[in-house]
C-alpha cells in the first residue's frame, strides 16, 4: 500500500492545456496595477451596481454617502 501511494505522488500529472491554463500564475503586470494607487486612493468594488471598480480619491470631508452615490444610477 505504502508503494502504491509513492508511486501515485511520484506520477507526474498529465493536464490538459485548458486545465494548465487556468493553474498557470497570473501576470506580475496585473498585481502591480492595484499597487499603483497613490496615497489617498482607494479602489472600490461595487459589482452589484452599474460601475463595478472605480478608484477614488479620499479627502477628510469625504463621507460613505459621497462613495455610494458615485456608485447609484442616474435618473
Amino acid at each position: 500500500l505504502r508503494q502504491m501511494n509513492l508511486a501515485s505522488i511520484q506520477k507526474p500529472f498529465n493536464l490538459s492545456r485548458t486545465t494548465s491554463r487556468l493553474l498557470r500564475k497570473k501576470n506580475k503586470n496585473d498585481r502591480n496595477q492595484l499597487t499603483e494607487l497613490c496615497e489617498g486612493v482607494i479602489r472600490v468594488h461595487a459589482p452589484l451596481n452599474t460601475k463595478v471598480s472605480m478608484a477614488i480619491q479620499l479627502d477628510e470631508q469625504t463621507t460613505a454617502k459621497d462613495i455610494t452615490s458615485r456608485f447609484q444610477p442616474e435618473i
